[in-house]
């Protein structure tokens, strides 16, 4: 995504709506033509997941449902649960119990309420999910950030990708994050930046996509910050369907 300021300039950006500010440094990218989703095309490239996988059976059993999405936590203090997102108190109510049925596993769940504005975030992560791609593993070090602390976490399972990293606000605005990736010598990538949040924010979930992708994302490289998630991440899913892309989104919130 582009910023407003000059390449390679500091700049402080407000995310529209959400009460949050974070400072970073962008530079501008040559802008070619970007690829525009429409509802055959944003569904015609992506193959049914396979049901016989985990993954596969989470992304098809989700599928079922207005905004939701499922995931095995397969690291961090959460690992070896399930988490559900949706804009419900209790998302997918019975998939602990259908999950234990299909693969003789019971796992607890995890329920993470989202707000609707970020439902096209779990629609591009269930869109990609068990797949033929790998997915990238999203760990944050705390679900929980008070105004003024950090953001820390990890992006693994990168296997040499391009990664488009972006955070996306309970307002539903897409702010790009990739700057802020630093390339580990194991081939992880770990990530750190500071938010600063008025009082409406407080409580509020935010999401974080991480996105791996064999080359980069011309609809992320050239879209700019605040962009509507329902405009801009459907066009992403199409984009990234076609180049065998695979993503993982972390949920977090905003303390006092």
């Amino acid at each position: 995504m582009r910023g407003s300021g000059s390449a390679g300039a500091a700049v402080v950006a407000a995310m529209a709506g959400g009460g949050i500010w974070w400072s970073m440094t962008r530079s501008e990218p040559e802008i070619p033509d970007i690829p525009v989703a429409t509802e055959e095309t944003s569904t015609q490239s992506l193959p049914p997941p396979n049901t016989e996988t985990r993954d596969g059976f989470l992304a098809a059993y989700a599928s079922d449902f207005d905004c939701a999405y499922a995931a095995r936590i397969t690291s961090g203090a959460q690992a070896g649960r399930l988490v559900t997102m949706g804009d419900r108190e209790t998302p997918l109510p019975d998939l602990a119990e259908a999950y234990g049925s299909e693969f003789g596993v019971a796992l607890t769940k995890l329920d993470r309420p989202v707000t609707s504005q970020q439902c096209p975030a779990l629609d591009l992560a269930r869109g990609l999910q068990g797949r033929e791609a790998v997915q990238p593993t999203l760990v944050l070090d705390s679900d929980t950030i008070g105004s003024g602390g950090t953001v820390v976490g990890r992006v693994a399972e990168i296997r040499g990708r391009t990664v488009w990293l972006a955070m996306v606000t309970a307002e539903g605005g897409v702010y790009d994050l990739s700057d802020r990736l630093e390339p580990q010598t194991d081939g992880s990538a770990l990530f750190a930046f500071e938010l600063v949040a008025d009082p409406s924010a407080i409580g509020q979930p935010q999401i974080l996509v991480a996105l791996a992708s064999p080359e980069p994302l011309v609809g992320a490289a050239t879209a700019s910050d605040g962009t509507s998630a329902d405009v801009l991440l459907p066009n992403i899913l199409a984009e990234a369907s076609e180049k065998g892309a695979a993503a993982e989104i972390a949920r977090f919130e905003l303390g006092g």
